[in-house]
């Protein structure tokens, strides 16, 4: 998948519009996030959400890998996403994290450059860098 020109701009006014939008699942999760940050870079849709709530959630998830790593890593090689070291993570990379604040619960989110921003129950929220478990790369 291949980042459209000026890739940084869309995602930032993509993050920007979304600031205020609260939590729900199946309307704005992380997965959510993610997919819809992942449009405003590439103009692509990477999946088709087919959940509308938290067991529809989790559903998709044991349908497709059990684990929020595993159904990403399945979607991310579909569409041609390769993975990079964390220790590299850079803005527009798309990461799996463990989310201290939540239990570490595991999240989806998109690398800012110096932050990680991501959906929880508190709603948009950014998290250190250095809480990336997986880190996937768009082509630029």
């Amino acid at each position: 998948m291949k980042k459209l020109p000026q890739w940084d701009t869309k995602l930032f006014a993509f993050i920007n519009s979304n600031t205020e939008r609260a939590f729900a699942w199946g309307k704005w999760d992380c997965c959510i996030f993610a997919v819809e940050g992942i449009k405003a870079m590439t103009g692509k849709e990477m999946i088709e959400i087919k959940w509308q709530d938290k067991k529809g959630a989790f559903k998709f998830i044991a349908d497709n890998g059990r684990t929020l790593n595993k159904v990403t890593s399945k979607y991310a090689k579909k569409a041609g996403i390769g993975t990079v070291d964390k220790n590299y993570i850079t803005a527009g990379d798309i990461v799996l994290l463990k989310d201290q604040a939540n239990e570490n619960e595991e999240l989806i989110g998109i690398c800012t450059g110096n932050l990680i921003a991501c959906v929880s129950e508190e709603g948009l929220t950014y998290r250190q860098n250095s809480s990336a478990k997986k880190v996937w790369r768009l082509d630029a």
